[in-house]
């Protein structure tokens, strides 16, 4: 009964590395990791149950439960070192594998009605326990032969891996390697001296527990290939993933590009000390024992104005982080913009009475450049600057025909000045949410309507030096309060009727019917026939209702522009 104890342990203690497991990957939990911690499980209940039988038939049942363990722990862990190594398995080889399981499993499963897999199967005590004792039969074989071909497969693909240029976790894939190799030796070694004792169990416990102990890092290493995925379609981001170490487990070409010295460095190697710029600034900055999460710095590499954020990465329920990520954004354009801006207003004073007319179109040139800045941030407004601009200017001059609107010449051509800076405030959202490509969160929401308090900011310290204070409140108008409605639920005031300015009442028309007839990435664009209906629907509750009337009757004149706009 003491070798039927130690079975119990064994099964007992591969549960609670299941729930370890389970716990440290969160709800994050990769299949073939999980379904390798079943199939020891099931394994060693198996054998703890086969000790415990009292019949041949008790028996033959345990027996076809430890071979549903022991033939698909392999195939996990061969699925696990592909997905590690990135050497993809084809189809057609895992499909051959599952048909081989399934039938090495249908030979098992005949024991006791056919004796191809066992010619003949008693029981024996042995050690106080039960033993199957078993005559191999013609096929039996065929699970030999299943699990050299598994180790030949897992050593295939380590061999592909290391001969390519593929960045892997070579230390991690080595201990899998032995996961699969270990079981496979020792059932081997049980068939060669013929051992009463089945020694597969405590194995199982040896290779899993080292599986456990590597299971972090793998974590960390799957964590860095979904930012790697995150990241791949955005071309001017760059990303570098550490350990707690600070032995790097990825990064991609544009973080080689910023920091070449990285090329110098392994997966799994730490990084050297040295005077290079990403020792001194990033590693160094990592160390620090204040470093919060999403911290944030900027640096120069090369004339070239690096904004750096650190998070922390966490894994399944753990508080304490694993690793660390740095993200890498060229901020070069919007500093030089900036830049541009500063040097714009510092000389402005002095310039403005013999070049107030250059002064103007090169004040008009830096807002266009800005707006196309903050346009080409955004990956689902393409065009909407200047299409938003040229419905404001087909409004304007409807407007200007009709009796009921006597405004000044001044001001309605500030208002088309000014529609080009309504989104300004998109440059100060965060890039995460404003190329997000699809529907926001309420929270990301919510960070995204803060353009309009922010763009008018910006507008009006980008035209603090402007004499001209009429067109400073329109376009800071225009800016703030564009998504105000007209039966106050918009943002950010939430302003109702004549209280919103007729400014930012004439650019909400012109805004949302560019994203009614413009494809987003969440949506088509409508037909003009749906445009306009929910346009005429929305008079009163969004929009001013006469002037909402007066754009509905430039349908022709705006269906015209975006036929152009489109060829």
């Amino acid at each position: 009964m003491i070798i039927s104890a130690l079975y119990g342990i064994m099964a007992i203690i591969t549960f609670i590395q299941l729930l370890m497991l389970l716990v440290r990957g969160g709800k994050a939990q990769d299949i073939y990791q999980l379904l390798m911690f079943v199939m020891g499980l099931i394994c060693n209940v198996g054998y703890l149950a086969m000790s415990l039988s009292e019949s041949v038939g008790e028996a033959i049942l345990c027996n076809d439960l430890i071979y549903l363990g022991s033939l698909f722990l392999p195939l996990c862990v061969l699925m696990t070192i592909s997905e590690l190594t990135g050497v993809k398995l084809s189809k057609w080889i895992i499909a051959a594998l599952l048909l081989s399981n399934i039938f090495v499993l249908g030979l098992v499963f005949s024991v006791g009605y056919s004796d191809v897999y066992y010619s003949d199967v008693q029981i024996e005590k042995v050690y106080g326990i039960t033993c199957l004792i078993k005559t191999y039969g013609p096929t039996h074989n065929a699970y030999t032969i299943l699990l050299l071909t598994y180790v030949i497969l897992a050593v295939g693909v380590v061999v592909k891996a290391l001969h390519s240029e593929r960045n892997f976790t070579k230390r991690t894939v080595m201990s899998m390697l032995l996961v699969l190799i270990g079981p496979c030796f020792v059932y081997l070694l049980e068939r060669v001296i013929n051992c009463p004792i089945e020694l597969l169990p405590f194995t199982y416990i040896i290779v899993l527990g080292m599986y456990l102990s590597i299971g972090s890092r793998m974590k960390m290493y799957d964590m860095s290939s979904s930012i790697a995925g995150a990241y791949e379609k955005l071309e001017e981001y760059g990303y570098i993933t550490f350990d707690l170490k600070k032995k790097l487990m990825n990064c991609n070409s544009m973080a080689l590009n910023i920091f070449p010295e990285l090329r110098k460095t392994e997966i799994d190697e730490s990084v050297k000390k040295d005077d290079s710029v990403f020792y001194n600034e990033i590693i160094r900055w990592i160390d620090l024992p204040d470093l919060r999460d999403n911290n944030e710095k900027k640096i120069m590499v090369d004339d070239r104005f690096i904004k750096c954020t650190v998070r922390k990465i966490h894994a399944g329920m753990r508080k304490k982080p694993i690793g660390y990520s740095v993200e890498l954004i060229d901020n070069t354009k919007q500093e030089n913009y900036i830049k541009l801006i500063n040097d714009y207003n510092a000389n402005l004073e002095a310039e403005v009475r013999e070049k107030t007319v250059h002064i103007r179109a090169m004040q008009e040139s830096i807002i266009t450049g800005m707006a196309s800045m903050v346009e080409s941030r955004d990956n689902s407004t393409g065009g909407h600057i200047r299409r938003t601009s040229a419905c404001v200017k087909i409004l304007v001059d409807e407007l200007r025909l009709d009796d009921r609107f006597v405004e000044s010449e001044t001001f309605l051509n500030n208002v088309v000045k000014a529609a080009p800076m309504h989104d300004l405030g998109k440059i100060a959202v965060d890039d995460v949410i404003l190329r997000k490509p699809g529907k926001f969160t309420d929270e990301e929401y919510e960070q995204m309507k803060t353009h309009s308090e922010k763009g008018a900011k910006i507008v009006a310290e980008v035209l603090r030096e402007v004499k001209d204070e009429e067109f400073v409140k329109i376009a800071v108008n225009v800016a703030h309060c564009h998504h105000e409605k007209w039966n106050g639920t918009g943002y950010p005031d939430k302003l109702s009727g004549i209280a919103i300015p007729l400014e930012a009442r004439i650019m909400a028309l012109a805004d949302v019917f560019d994203a009614l007839v413009s494809k987003r990435c969440y949506k088509e664009a409508y037909n003009y026939d749906k445009a306009f209906s929910i346009i005429e629907e929305c008079l009163g509750s969004h929009f001013d209702p006469e002037i909402g009337r007066i754009f509905i009757n430039c349908r022709s004149r705006l269906e015209k522009l975006y036929n152009e706009l489109s060829e």
